[in-house]
Parts: structure tokens; sequence; C-alpha cells
């Protein structure tokens, strides 16, 4: 039997994340998780980010450039 755990998120796993991570589905989970905010691509962008970044050892401007983006370290870490 095997147990729930902590996924091993290595670049490869993480890369494989990025290529499939679909950018539309984040217009109604922004309005769900955060309704104070206007749905933007900065937005959007942000959350896919985020996503990479949760659980894994990649850093934040890898996690933006498996996703094709080009963002300044800190302006993504003042977003997150």
């Amino acid at each position: 039997m095997t147990m729930p755990c902590v996924p091993d998120l290595d670049r490869d796993r993480v890369q494989n994340i990025a290529a499939t991570l679909p950018a539309v589905v984040w217009p109604k989970w922004l309005e769900r998780l955060l309704s104070d905010l206007r749905c933007t691509v900065v937005a959007r962008t942000t959350l896919s980010c985020a996503t990479l970044l949760a659980g894994s050892e990649v850093k934040n401007v890898a996690a933006t450039n498996l996703l094709g983006e080009r963002i300044a370290p800190n302006a993504l870490k003042n977003r997150l």
C-alpha cells in the first residue's frame, strides 16, 4: 500500500508541470482565490509561478523561465 507523501519535485518534474500548466484556468481560480484582485496577465503569471514553486527546489527565476516569462526576481517576490 502506498502512503501519501510530499511530492519529489525535482527540476525535470517541475519542467513537465510547467509544460502542461494551463494559463486559461487562472481567470476562474483568481476570482475565487483573490476576489479583491483584478484578473490580469500579471496575476495569472504569478499564480503559475507559485504553482511551480510550491514544494519544489526550483528558484523564482527558473520557474519564470520554465513558463517562458521574463520577470525580475524582485518583481516576482513582491507579487508573491
